[in-house]
């Protein structure tokens, strides 16, 4: 089952975000890129916190310009606020992440762009699976709850029957 992604970048740092893009879409999951994905005449604010509160995964590409950008700091605390998984993804050596992300695991991109890319394909493969075994968890109480309403329905409906004869 594929992943919906969102992608948080500052926009001068865009050649890797659709790096990341082109990457995880290659492996069929569903990215929103705002660069991208939003059609023109969008108003920004409202899609992106819309998908930021769709997204399975929420990844923030960060570097100088992301800390000093308003844009993905708001979609950090959306992403935050909304529950969403967040992967951070730091561009530059030496920077640390906000305060309220500053505990996640991080890729280290700094070391290596392209074994970050690998990482978050294994990463996004392994949400992927999990979010499978959700929807089948779910689908499989969704049946039993529907088996539990019908043996309900056939146990007072005979009790409706056994009283109607009985008088």
């Amino acid at each position: 089952m594929p992943l919906h992604v969102f992608i948080s970048y500052s926009s001068k740092d865009i050649k890797k975000a659709a790096a990341v893009w082109e990457h995880l879409r290659a492996d069929g999951h569903a990215v929103y890129f705002a660069e991208k994905t939003a059609k023109t005449g969008t108003k920004l604010s409202s899609e992106l916190e819309q998908q930021i509160k769709g997204c399975d995964v929420f990844i923030v590409l960060w570097s100088q310009n992301a800390k000093d950008s308003d844009w993905v700091s708001q979609e950090i605390g959306i992403a935050q606020g909304a529950g969403r998984t967040i992967m951070p993804v730091i561009l530059e050596e030496g920077l640390n992440l906000p305060g309220f992300i500053q505990e996640r695991k991080y890729l280290p991109a700094y070391k290596g762009f392209e074994e970050a890319l690998a990482s978050l394909s294994a990463d996004a493969k392994q949400y992927a699976n999990e979010k499978t075994q959700k929807e089948i968890m779910r689908a499989r109480q969704e049946s039993k709850d529907k088996s539990t309403s019908a043996l309900v329905l056939l146990g007072l409906g005979a009790l409706v029957l056994w009283a109607l004869k009985s008088e």
